[in-house]
């Protein structure tokens, strides 16, 4: 077995029996799963027996994770122009990471500023207790709903769109797939 030759086994047949693909072919068929994964269609919310809802996961969440999965397996083959890239990625995640904390925090305050009666100014002080309680206690309540979050969510997944354009660019320049045409599933 080469030095890049890791034992990998599909979950359905885990225990049966073992594979040993090189990490080319791990991230093909990381890569093969994304694709289908991002075209699979949409998927619709079920109604249990119990007359609940079970909403699915967000498709862009999960391609998210995805991608970061990618880059994890990538990192150790990064060159100087992939080193920057990432980043500059993660200086751009952590930025929006904290516009989605902000507007978290006035959302939230907002909502609980609707049950809160008095005057302008005992709740505007009522407000500023508790966007310093929020802050100082790093209490982040995440509103779905909210209109920001599907700002978020989209701003995050053109983000990791990009990143994963950029690891297919480190994928060319470093040969790390070299021909593909040998790949089979």
């Amino acid at each position: 077995m080469a030095d890049d030759d890791i034992t990998y086994s599909e979950d359905e047949e885990y225990g049966k029996k073992k594979e040993v693909l090189s990490i080319k072919q791990i991230i093909l068929k990381h890569i093969d799963r994304l694709s289908k994964y991002t075209f699979g269609g949409e998927q619709q919310p079920v109604l249990l027996d119990n007359g609940q809802v079970l909403e699915r996961v967000d498709r862009r969440e999960v391609v998210c994770g995805a991608i970061q999965f990618l880059s994890a397996l990538l990192k150790p083959k990064y060159d100087a122009a992939m080193l920057e890239e990432d980043k500059k990625f993660n200086e751009a995640v952590k930025r929006l990471e904290k516009h989605l904390a902000d507007a978290s925090i006035w959302f939230s305050i907002e909502l609980k500023m609707k049950t809160i009666k008095g005057t302008a100014q005992f709740r505007t002080k009522k407000s500023e207790e508790l966007i310093k309680f929020y802050r100082s206690n790093q209490i982040i309540e995440i509103h779905k709903y909210a209109p920001y979050y599907e700002y978020f969510v989209t701003k995050k997944y053109n983000m990791y769109i990009e990143l994963f354009t950029q690891l297919n660019y480190l994928l060319e320049r470093e040969g790390i797939l070299g021909a593909v045409e040998d790949y089979e599933e």
